[in-house]
């Protein structure tokens, strides 16, 4: 299957379409051929077939007169269907059924083509749900007198796919109480706990005056553990899997469709209604000369396990080290995990996967029927970088941190586990110590770090000098000016050069500190040199170069 869209896509991008164009495309053989669809038909090749042949007669119009590709499915069993795309990659009309577990589902499965009505028994797999009265019909675009469409007894109606579609009263005004059902074996029973989905097309028809004309409620499907069984032509009186509560009348294809989950292995479906005249809604809508009643036609069913929900636990979201576990459910048919990149490589056949990537990764998982993807994000960490300060003298508890991070996404939260719990970037007047933060940034990812403050043995009494080696001029209170610290100064000079050289910051005055601006304007983020001279209160002086950095 995936050979052969690889090869429809290829089609797209390489074959140029005229106005009115149809590509059939074979799934079996892959063979294809253009025809012209101004003849009002759909057409397909067969597996074993070399030339292309009618199978609807539905007028091109119906669904727009443009760019068509009708796609057909399995011709043998009839569960594939058929779909029309247009040239761009839209969706017209779409009737495939993947996996369908109802045999024949459009009824082209014959013995032999109808003549008149009652014929039921011709259509393969299906029967008149053994009622000795009750007689469904069968309709073919080749078949002959009132059972040949689209000019039927019973209407006007084209099959919504194919040649063929079948019928059934479902109330009937001159004779109380008659019922008439189809019912048919599935291919194979269905499993107990998993959720299908259960649709199917109905129409009245275009309404020819002679017959029926009436809308009603009460089109009923039922799912059974074997057949149930009609007695004469009376209503089975049992309530249905499935209802339709309101009165139906349309002269065009309409689906129902519902979901069912069963509690045991059922193994047939049945259609009509099941409720007696009493508890169903009758309605003219046409005035007919005879035999008011309502009559639906019936094409296209579908029984098939939903497709694969899947479900990310953790959300599709990490952090880069982390894990998720994607979880996929309601498949009957196992699952295949594998990385989208490189389809064949199975990564688990669980319904769960435990994944641990490193980069933004695509993941897929399929069964026979479907396949979902799912895409996990990786954000990646903060990264701590530390600048610590020492305890200039002994017991002074002068220590700082300044933390710098990179990485993550903004902002940042953050967690120390100093005496205050500070939730400050950096610190100041520490004691010597270990000092260890928590950062967590805007997609929650956490990183964490320590440094260490020494503590000094220089004794305070004794004059000293320092300057710190790092400040951040961000106006947020803290660390905002870088100055000449010590004891027992009583004089200064203090220099600050840019990287060539020029001086961009003076003072002889203690109790200023340099803004990190030059010229009234803020220097951006650098290594700056200084140059130091203290003259202290016993007469000593002090020179001293360095680097420090400003970050803001």
């Amino acid at each position: 299957m995936k050979h052969f869209l690889f090869w429809l896509f290829f089609a797209f991008a390489t074959l140029g379409f005229s106005q009115q164009n149809i590509l059939i495309v074979d799934y079996a053989n892959s063979f294809s051929s253009d025809q012209n669809a101004g003849s009002g038909v759909y057409n397909r090749l067969t597996a074993t077939q070399t030339s292309v042949t009618r199978v609807s007669a539905m007028p091109v119009a119906m669904i727009n007169a443009q760019n068509y590709e009708a796609v057909y499915g399995d011709t043998d069993n009839e569960t594939g269907g058929a779909a029309i795309y247009t040239s761009d990659g839209g969706t017209i009309l779409v009737s495939t059924c993947p996996g369908n577990l109802v045999p024949n589902p459009s009824f082209e499965s014959y013995s032999n083509i109808p003549t008149t009505l009652a014929q039921y028994g011709y259509v393969d797999f299906w029967s008149n749900a053994g009622g000795s009265i009750g007689s469904p019909d069968y309709f073919h675009l080749s078949g002959l007198a009132n059972v040949g469409l689209p000019n039927a007894a019973f209407g006007t109606v084209y099959p919504r796919t194919d040649s063929a579609i079948m019928g059934f009263l479902v109330y009937v005004a001159y004779k109380p109480n008659w019922r008439e059902y189809i019912n048919a074996p599935l291919t194979t029973p269905l499993t107990p706990g998993v959720t299908y989905d259960i649709s199917f097309y109905v129409t009245n028809g275009v309404n020819n005056g002679d017959y029926l004309g009436m809308s009603s409620n009460n089109i009923g499907v039922h799912l059974s553990v074997g057949a149930v069984t009609q007695t004469g032509s009376q209503p089975m009186g049992i309530t249905p899997t499935y209802n339709n509560p309101d009165p139906f009348y349309d002269s065009t294809w309409v689906q129902m469709s519902f979901q069912y989950t069963p509690t045991t292995a059922v193994d047939y479906i049945t259609f009509g209604n099941f409720f007696d005249d009493a508890a169903t809604t009758a309605d003219t809508i046409d005035v007919v000369a005879l035999w008011a009643s309502s009559y639906l036609f019936i094409d296209d069913i579908c029984v098939t396990p939903v497709l694969i929900s899947l479900i990310v636990s953790n959300g599709n979201t990490i952090c880069i080290g982390d894990s998720t576990l994607l979880t996929a459910a309601n498949s009957s048919t196992g699952y295949i995990w594998v990385d989208s990149l490189t389809f064949t490589q199975v990564l688990s056949t669980d319904s769960f996967y435990m994944v641990s990537p490193t980069v933004t990764t695509t993941y897929a998982v399929y069964n026979a029927t479907d396949t979902v993807y799912t895409t996990v994000e990786v954000y990646d960490l903060p990264i701590l970088s530390f600048v610590t300060t020492d305890e200039t003298c002994e017991d002074e508890d002068d220590g700082a941190v300044n933390l710098t991070v990179t990485g993550g996404t903004s902002p940042f939260a953050y967690s120390w586990d100093d005496l205050g719990s500070s939730n400050t970037e950096d610190l100041l007047l520490l004691p010597p110590g270990v000092y260890t933060v928590i950062v967590t940034d805007a997609n929650l990812c956490i990183a964490s770090g320590s440094t260490i403050v020494q503590a000094s043995t220089l004794d305070c009494a004794d004059p000293y000098m320092f300057i710190p080696n790092i400040f951040s001029p961000n106006n947020d209170g803290e660390n905002d000016k870088l100055f000449v610290l010590g004891d027992d100064i009583t004089g200064i000079l203090f220099i600050i050069y840019d990287r060539w050289g020029e001086a961009i910051f003076e003072t002889t005055d203690i109790s200023r500190g340099w803004d990190g601006t030059f010229n009234d304007l803020p220097m951006n983020e650098a290594v700056f040199v200084y140059y130091v001279k203290a003259t202290f209160n016993n007469g000593d002086s002090i020179e001293q170069k360095g680097n420090l950095t400003l970050v803001r």
